[in-house]
């Protein structure tokens, strides 16, 4: 009977303790994600909180990988020569080694992508994917619903651009996928400028006319500086330069602004004091070659022919690419990018099209691309896939400047508005132009500007 007893008071005690330590003060809510709870020693004790569950991501993309095998798609691209060489073998490797069991086709359509696309909107033989400038990506609006947004792709969680890709894309995505590209440099005469005192490129406006009027001066025969240019990309480059732009925010085109009155002084008193001339062949390569000009500009796929005029020239000079010096001290370099569109077809072709594109866009494929075009990749970490002795010394001074690449407007309206620029451009080194001449010129120039984006859709 004590033994009972004993019991029954030590079960008593036992309840009282749990019910008395309910009514222990909680402690106060803290910042940390931790809650704090009180142990049967006083002490705090962390306890963790509740992790939320990991959303899977879902696609937009109402197609099965499954889905894909055996469907066939068309690439129309422009290129030619050894460039549609290499898109012939990476089309074969693709077709090889894709899991997805994708077979792709391609054709060369050199100038003349829009005018055949055009055509097929009637016959039904369109392309799936086809490479073209952004500018006439946008303009294909006009013969209907034929593109389909790519960000519905690149942007998709599943098959989209992944982190690395988009970080390392020099130029932007829209309306297309950037796969190749161009640019302007100025071609520069390294050996002639060390000649003359200098023993730097120009890095300002300011230091590039002391360095061609310097050149100009020792030749002394109205040649030597630089020679004019009036190619679109050139002229935008200029107008980047002294910080302008020709468009604002809404897409509308400004030319009649103080930047770009700026640049077109600044490039009209290169010619009025005699540091600038114009030649009559439109590629300068032989003047460039015999000395007749420290500096001239053109595209990087210039290159070659420019080092095949020194060799004819029997010319041992250094000579480099180097960016427009603009007033900040900064690079500029102006691109104009073929980019990759998708074809409005059917779901499934569509995503076959993308898989095909963003596999084009793997840096060792970008590097691969711009060898054999001579021109630049639009992934900067595909520079690294380059290797020295894989492409001349110029090309790698052009690679060097791919994080300052800028671009032309993508509207469609650009595509004739670009010439009406360079039509300002040869008003602009008209003998008969004077100074007081040039807002009279960016008048015109918005005019026209006005006039074309407002006849095109």
């Amino acid at each position: 009977m004590a033994n009972y007893k004993s019991k029954f008071w030590i079960l008593i005690i036992f309840v009282l303790f749990i019910l008395g330590s309910g009514c222990t003060s909680q402690p106060e809510a803290t910042g940390d994600a931790t809650a704090l709870l009180s142990s049967p020693t006083g002490e705090a004790v962390p306890t963790r909180t509740a992790v939320p569950p990991t959303l899977t991501p879902t696609s937009a993309v109402q197609v099965q990988a499954g889905e894909l095998e055996d469907i066939q798609i068309s690439f129309w691209h422009p290129w030619t020569g050894e460039l549609n060489d290499l898109v012939d073998e990476l089309v074969s490797e693709f077709n090889r080694e894709n899991t997805y069991g994708i077979r792709v086709s391609h054709e060369s359509h050199r100038d003349r992508i829009t005018e055949d696309l055009r055509s097929s909107a009637t016959t039904g033989d369109s392309p799936d994917l086809i490479a073209a400038y952004p500018q006439e990506i946008n303009g294909w609006s006009a013969f209907g619903d034929f593109v389909v947004d790519i960000h519905t792709y690149s942007d998709d969680p599943i098959w989209g651009l992944d982190d690395s890709a988009r970080s390392e894309l020099a130029v932007s995505v829209g309306p297309g996928l950037p796969v190749i590209g161009s640019a302007y440099y100025i071609f520069y005469n390294q050996t002639w400028a060390e000649e003359l005192g200098f023993d730097a490129p120009p890095s300002t406006p300011d230091e590039f006319e002391d360095q061609a009027c310097t050149a100009s001066a020792q030749r002394n025969d109205g040649l030597g500086g630089w020679v004019v240019n009036t190619q679109p990309t050139g002229l935008l480059s200029w107008i980047y330069v002294f910080d302008g732009r020709v468009t604002n925010a809404q897409g509308e085109y400004r030319f009649d602004t103080t930047q770009v009155e700026s640049a077109f002084t600044f490039l009209h008193g290169m010619l009025d004091k005699g540091c600038a001339w114009v030649s009559p062949e439109l590629f300068p390569n032989q003047a460039f070659a015999e000395r007749q000009a420290l500096f001239y500009e053109s595209s990087v796929a210039g290159i070659p022919y420019q080092a095949q005029s020194f060799e004819e020239a029997d010319n041992l000079d250094e000579w480099m690419l180097i960016p427009y010096p603009a007033e900040s001290g900064d690079a500029v370099i102006v691109t104009y990018a073929h980019q990759l569109a998708i074809l409005n077809t059917t779901e499934v072709n569509q995503l076959a099209a993308w898989v095909f594109a963003n596999w084009l866009m793997e840096p060792e494929r970008q590097a691969a691309l711009a060898q054999a075009g001579g021109r630049l990749p639009v992934r900067m970490d595909s520079v690294e896939y380059v290797e020295d002795e894989d492409g001349p010394s110029q090309w790698q001074d052009a690679l060097n400047w791919l994080p300052n690449i800028q671009t032309e407007p993508t509207q469609a309206s650009w595509e004739d508005i670009r010439w009406a620029l360079s039509d300002a451009g040869n008003q602009l080194f008209d003998p008969g132009t004077a100074a007081v001449d040039i807002p009279a010129i960016l008048i015109q120039l918005q005019m026209v500007a006005e006039e074309v984006q407002a006849l095109t859709p």
